[in-house]
């Protein structure tokens, strides 16, 4: 076995349950790409799906709520901070706001789903103060929606290259995209 392969083995699950914590804490490291990656890994047969499924879904769990969490302890007094006023504006909050009285737990669930709006979804239910117990619920369903769609497509579409790839081999034929 190459050193590769070993610390792909013994260190992916510790990798895909950090990887998503350390995105929210500012590591450029997208959550997509971890998911997509975790489905890849699967599909090579280099990791267990089920271990790999928990760890990262955990991760992504736990990154949800440090990002909930800091809209909760700092409040907003986060708002007037420069560093998070390019995550979320005085004028957004105030936006996002009344939609969040409005439809609070929707705006979570469907809010996940997309990208440039879900750490300012999370950040204002903290600072609303919503319940910690009904945050993680909200964010657990939605999360598992999401873990599953990105796994699946990492795992899918690995396997759909690497279809391709042998057709092209054993047909002569070469695609110039791959």
């Amino acid at each position: 076995m190459s050193l590769q392969q070993d610390i792909i083995q013994y260190f992916s699950y510790p990798g895909l349950f950090i990887l998503p914590i350390l995105g929210s804490l500012g590591l450029p490291v997208p959550e997509e790409a971890i998911l997509i990656l975790c489905g890849v890994l699967i599909s090579e047969s280099l990791i267990k799906p089920v271990p790999a499924v928990i760890a990262v879904y955990s991760g992504v769990i736990i990154s949800d709520f440090i990002i909930f969490s800091i809209g909760r302890r700092y409040g907003r007094a986060l708002v007037t901070h420069k560093r998070f006023q390019k995550i979320l504006s005085p004028e957004k909050l105030t936006i996002v706001e009344d939609k969040f009285n409005k439809f609070g737990p929707c705006l979570i669930f469907f809010g996940r789903h997309l990208i440039g709006l879900m750490s300012q979804l999370f950040l204002i239910s903290g600072i609303m103060g919503m319940p910690p117990n009904k945050f993680i619920m909200t964010d657990a369903v939605a999360a598992l929606i999401t873990v599953t769609v990105m796994v699946t497509a990492g795992y899918t579409g690995f396997n759909m290259i690497s279809y391709v790839h042998l057709i092209n081999i054993n047909t002569g034929y070469v695609i110039s995209a791959l």
